[in-house]
C-alpha cells in the first residue's frame, strides 16, 4: 500500500521492542462519509465497517489504539465493537486490504507525505 506503516514501520518497530500507538486509524475520518458527501464515495461503510476497520488495527501487534470520539455513545459503541472483535489471521487482513486497495493514495493518506 501507499507508503504502508504496516509493512515499512510497524515490523521494525516491534523488532526494536517499541510500544506501537495506531493513530488516525479511520484517518482522521477520510475513511467515512463524515464531511466528505459529493467528494468521493466513503470507504465506511461503502467497502469495510467500523467494526472490519479497527478489528484489522487491533490485530497487528500494536501496544494501543487512540480512538478520537465526540460523544459518549460513540465510547460505548466503540468498546462494544473491542470486545466483539474477532482475531484475524494474516489472510483475513489481506482480504480487507484488497477490499480498499483502489482507495490508496495521497487524497485519502494526506498525512504520509
Amino acid at each position: 500500500g501507499y507508503a504502508s506503516f504496516i509493512r515499512h514501520v510497524l515490523p521494525t518497530a516491534v523488532r526494536r521492542g517499541y510500544a506501537v500507538l495506531a493513530m488516525k486509524t479511520l484517518a482522521n475520518g477520510r475513511l467515512t462519509d463524515k464531511g466528505e458527501i459529493g467528494r468521493r464515495e466513503p470507504i465506511i461503510p461503502a467497502r469495510l465497517t467500523i467494526a472490519e476497520a479497527l478489528g484489522f488495527a487491533w490485530s497487528l501487534p500494536i501496544a494501543s489504539l487512540v480512538l478520537g470520539v465526540d460523544t459518549a455513545e460513540q465510547l460505548h459503541e466503540n468498546c462494544a465493537v473491542a470486545r466483539q472483535a474477532p482475531a484475524l489471521t494474516e489472510a483475513d487482513r489481506l482480504a480487507l486490504i484488497q477490499r480498499v486497495a483502489a482507495f490508496a493514495g495521497r487524497e485519502r493518506e494526506y498525512y504520509k507525505s
